[in-house]
């Protein structure tokens, strides 16, 4: 269940982030001009680790510091997505 959730709701932040680069790119102004710009580069960058760690094959055995990386890098990526929401 965690693993189908997470690719669902990874289909749509991509797509929300795709969505965001093309309206910031339309508008003609710089990508990371502010705050919500660098935190939402922030939470894409955290995103791809998040979800490269266990399942894209960075760790090449189930290592319990593997899953804590997996599991610590969620909760940054959720976090940065809770701050950027209310910071836009």
């Amino acid at each position: 269940m965690h693993k189908l959730l997470s690719n669902i709701g990874s289909v749509f932040i991509v797509a929300g982030l795709g969505v965001a680069v093309y309206m910031v790119g339309a508008s003609g102004g710089p990508h990371f001009r502010s705050l919500h710009g660098v935190i939402g580069g922030a939470f894409a960058l955290s995103l791809f680790v998040v979800l490269t760690w266990e399942s894209g094959g960075l760790c090449e055995e189930q290592q319990p510091s593997c899953g804590t990386i997996h599991i610590l890098t969620g909760y940054l990526t959720l976090g940065l997505m809770v701050i950027n929401l209310f910071s836009g």
